[in-house]
């Protein structure tokens, strides 16, 4: 595959897809198998973390006989992604002491990438860049030759997150969400290399949602006549110069097989980027005069979480996503619209003047109370 810088600031070179370890097999053996094959197919770089069944150990036993020499090893950690001892606090030493647990686990001398886990909220953000934060940790483990290369990633709003990177001549790559449902961090994408940072995308195929059935799919995968709503995905992101690289879940040998297969398919070609862009557009619109998730009518006074209920119909009405927005409704219980009583304190709030107690009657009936 060919390879093309991780941005100006970073520079290391990485191929269109990269190696997630979140789904790796649970036996090491045979996780370490699997990121050699991945290795040996042309991907470069592991986003690994603690947190994924151990992923770092399965990491290390990969990388023996040679293997770290083909590839750029990324970890990341942040306190409130992950607390290994309740006591953690977003301080340098603290950093520093997960660091060194990192480097001990994925058995190397330094790692490529350091990223710091999850700024998804402005206060997140303050605290890791705040003197003796995290970020002072890193940049003296950085200094010391530990580490390599220094980003961040977010779930946060894509105006907060090019506000972040606007101010952060330290960060050298960012990892975020983009994907056909989630297109939204396009300007994220854009910014970045404007600045010299690299991008790694997240969830290129939604989690796993692109391979569940879907009308709306695909209508899509006919129109393009590709070979799958997975095909179109990684595809689609090809198509945007901004993305450096995406982050592709293994949990087995045909994961490998397949993302490749899409990589060399190359992007989608004009005719189908406007059979994209029609369909996409058209959700769009719809998605534009329903639920924003401005989040203005909460707090609900009986604890409903609003915006997470409109975003399971937004799913269902939209996309047609039934198995993943019953998942993610069954991910609400306890804050669902089964709470909500239709007192309306939120109809004079709500800045799409959406009938609110109306979508909650409806998620009920679509999804069970």
């Amino acid at each position: 595959m060919e390879l093309k810088p991780l941005g100006l600031r970073c520079g290391l070179p990485v191929p269109p897809i990269s190696i997630g370890t979140a789904r790796l097999p649970h036996d090491r053996e045979a996780a370490a198998i699997l990121i050699r094959a991945a290795l040996d197919a042309g991907m470069r770089l592991i986003d690994s973390s603690r947190t994924y069944d151990d992923s770092e150990l399965k990491v290390a036993l990969a990388l023996k006989n040679g293997y770290r020499e083909r590839a750029v090893v990324s970890a990341k950690w942040s306190p409130w992604a992950v607390k290994v001892d309740p006591d953690d606090l977003p301080t340098a030493s603290c950093a520093r002491k997960r660091l060194e647990e990192q480097l001990h686990r994925l058995q190397v001398d330094y790692v490529d990438l350091y990223m710091i886990w999850l700024i998804n909220i402005p206060e997140h953000y303050h605290s890791a860049t705040a003197p003796g934060g995290l970020l002072e940790g890193i940049l003296r483990a950085q200094d010391e030759g530990l580490v390599r290369h220094i980003g961040f990633s977010s779930h946060d709003t894509p105006q907060n997150i090019c506000a972040y990177m606007r101010k952060s001549d330290w960060c050298e790559v960012v990892m975020v969400s983009y994907n056909l449902i989630n297109h939204h961090n396009a300007c994220v994408l854009r910014q970045a290399q404007e600045l010299g940072i690299g991008t790694l995308v997240m969830n290129p195929v939604g989690g796993g949602k692109f391979a569940q059935p879907s009308r709306v799919l695909n209508a899509l995968v006919r129109k393009t006549g590709v070979s799958s709503a997975a095909e179109l995905a990684i595809r689609y992101i090809m198509n945007n110069p901004n993305a450096d690289s995406m982050l592709s879940g293994i949990a087995k040998h045909a994961d490998i097989d397949d993302g490749v297969r899409c990589v060399e398919c190359g992007p989608l070609d004009v005719e189908q980027m406007r059979f994209m862009h029609d369909m996409l557009d058209s959700i769009d619109e719809k998605a534009r005069h329903f639920c924003t998730a401005c989040g203005y009518c909460m707090p609900c006074p009986q604890g409903v979480d609003i915006p997470g209920v409109m975003a399971c119909l937004e799913r269902q009405l939209f996309w047609d996503l039934s198995d993943s927005a019953r998942k993610k409704y069954r991910m609400l219980r306890g804050n669902d619209a089964a709470k909500c009583i239709g007192c309306g304190s939120c109809l004079s709030k709500c800045t799409q003047h959406l009938p609110v107690p109306d979508e909650m009657r409806a998620a009920c009936r679509i999804f069970g109370n």
